[in-house]
């Protein structure tokens, strides 16, 4: 893993790219079987750790798929799995026909806690930026969100600028990172007390979290965020591509 263009990735992200680089040269095809956790350790001088996180990510990424005993295997379809198209929420409400804005309730920078590590993959104690804020539509709160950056991308960012632009627009013009897509999970919560304040809630209607962690084209992770959304207020939806 020479590469002079991904020497500055955690080495689990040289293993992804150099395994899905032999996949998009057809070195390895659709329903082949990869090599072993040892050989993959032997090929890449790396520790079965760092192994292990690069299979998880491309399994995660649809790109191999995990047949038990039998071990990893390229996935059949050669467009991988659909993938969440990266679409801002900001986008979204001015297609639902509402003014998009967001109302910054704090922006903190902080060493890295163990948290905030693994899920930003980063290490413990680098910099990082935590935003707060509310999602409008129409000037009325639908959403509660919380964004985790990594500081040494980000250390000037301006967060108010994101009260009436979009942060996908901020990070590729202003910070020049190539946004490739997001993946989400989504789950229905009970509003806490601070969420029916912040989002007027007058009711106990379970709101639905969206956790999602955006990559460039790179497959570095450049943002994790939390999103506590009230479908009563705005419909939330996605497109899928293949």
């Amino acid at each position: 893993m020479n590469n002079s263009s991904t020497t500055f990735q955690p080495l689990y992200y040289q293993v992804v790219l150099e395994i899905r680089g032999q996949i998009d040269r057809k070195e390895l095809n659709p329903g082949e079987r990869l090599p072993s956790e040892r050989e993959l350790m032997e090929r890449f001088n790396v520790s079965r750790v760092t192994v292990r996180k690069a299979l998880s990510e491309l399994r995660a990424l649809g790109v191999i798929e995990h047949r038990g005993k039998r071990g990893n295997f390229v996935a059949k379809l050669r467009g991988h799995q659909p993938l969440i198209e990266s679409r801002s929420l900001y986008s979204s409400t001015k297609n639902a026909g509402k003014e998009p804005s967001s109302t910054v309730l704090s922006m903190t920078t902080l060493p890295a806690d163990d948290e905030h590590a693994a899920l930003l993959d980063i290490e413990a104690g680098d910099p990082v930026i935590e935003i707060c804020r509310l999602r409008n539509a129409d000037d009325v709160p639908f959403a509660y969100e919380r964004i985790l950056l990594p500081g040494e991308l980000f250390g000037a960012v301006n967060p108010w600028e994101m009260e009436h632009r979009s942060f996908i627009e901020i990070m590729r013009n202003d910070y020049h990172i190539d946004v490739a897509y997001s993946t989400q999970s989504l789950d229905p919560m009970i509003p806490s007390k601070k969420d029916a304040e912040l989002l007027r809630l007058k009711t106990k209607r379970p709101l639905l979290r969206i956790v999602s962690k955006t990559y460039d084209r790179s497959m570095r992770l450049v943002k994790y965020t939390e999103l506590h959304f009230n479908t009563a207020m705005m419909d939330y939806s996605f497109t899928w591509r293949d």
